[in-house]
């Protein structure tokens, strides 16, 4: 069985601690991380904002830091909106 952990990120609210996150994820050692963006959309859009919405290369950027800090694994791809980290000796 392989694990994964998803983070949806949304500006303002949890689009920082690199670092935090990185031991979270080092700890937990899934098989796979995919960071994506909160969107806008249905109900969501009555709780929070537009501009808590983040651009894709906010994401980028966000999934570039955490790649730095999380070095046992790789990203492997773009997955939609997001990106997609792999163990590296995990197999998609």
């Amino acid at each position: 069985m392989q694990d994964a952990v998803r983070l949806t990120i949304v500006n303002g609210w949890n689009d920082s601690h690199i670092k935090d996150y990185a031991k979270i994820i080092e700890r937990i050692d899934p098989d796979f991380v995919e960071v994506k963006a909160y969107m806008w959309i249905g109900f969501s859009r009555y709780r929070l904002g537009q501009e808590a919405m983040p651009r894709h290369n906010e994401i980028a950027d966000f999934s570039h830091k955490l790649k730095v800090e999380i070095d046992t694994y790789t990203r492997t791809r773009m997955n939609g909106a997001g990106f997609r980290f792999s163990r590296k000796n995990s197999y998609l």
